[in-house]
């Protein structure tokens, strides 16, 4: 199951990686999935969300990939609400346009239903990720 999603991203163009898996999921996959992560993209970087300032790092990764030109992958396990998460920390901090969380919220859901995925914005835990730079709200 990696390595194809390994395979698909890289014949997408895909240089950079940034992964949303918790300490604890990292024991779901066959192997070490970081190593296989590391050697198989340009730049790799695990952002656990719940935890540490996951919001400067997430936001480090974004501006990186557009300063460099190139694709950047979000993922976590299930691909909804992490990812929704995410996502929203990073239009937040590129984008002049969509200032609120509701409005980021509504921006992500609604690409994400129209592209046929589904992607969740949980308001609470972006408020949390906003002011302390993680979904769990801590230090």
């Amino acid at each position: 199951l990696v390595d194809d999603w390994v395979a698909f991203m890289q014949s997408q163009d895909v240089k950079r990686v940034v992964s949303l898996l918790g300490d604890d999921e990292l024991e779901w996959y066959d192997g070490d999935i970081e190593q296989k992560m590391r050697d198989s993209f340009q730049s790799y970087i695990r952002v656990p969300m719940f935890k540490g300032d996951a919001k400067s790092k997430i936001i480090d990764a974004i501006e990186e990939a557009r300063a460099s030109e190139e694709k950047v992958v979000v993922h976590c396990s299930g691909g909804g609400g992490r990812c929704g998460l995410a996502l929203a920390v990073g239009v937040l901090s590129t984008n002049p346009i969509i200032t609120t969380e509701e409005d980021v919220k509504e921006a992500i859901e609604g690409h994400a239903k129209s592209a046929g995925v589904k992607r969740k914005v949980d308001i609470r835990k972006l408020s949390n990720i906003l002011s302390s730079g993680n979904a769990a709200g801590s230090k």
